[in-house]
């Protein structure tokens, strides 16, 4: 039995309000630890779906000049 199997087995058994903390679990782990192909899947995604992915960064909230310039600082 694999372990997605044992998941759902296990589960199935709980009341259904702990059945909601262990889907609430798993979306917090699935956003923290996604997988390698969800991110860059180049195959499926297009570029266009990264643009505004840094809008609320703080290291690239600045105008682009002042940015590189922030980028050449930490060079040194």
């Amino acid at each position: 039995m694999t372990t997605a199997e044992k998941l759902v087995k296990l589960t199935q058994s709980l009341p259904e309000q702990i059945q909601m903390e262990v889907l609430d679990f798993a979306e917090f782990l699935n956003q923290r630890y996604p997988s390698p192909n969800s991110i860059w899947d180049s195959e499926n995604r297009p570029l266009s779906d990264l643009i505004g992915g840094l809008e609320k960064s703080q290291v690239f909230h600045d105008l682009p000049d002042v940015i590189q310039q922030k980028i050449r600082n930490d060079w040194d």
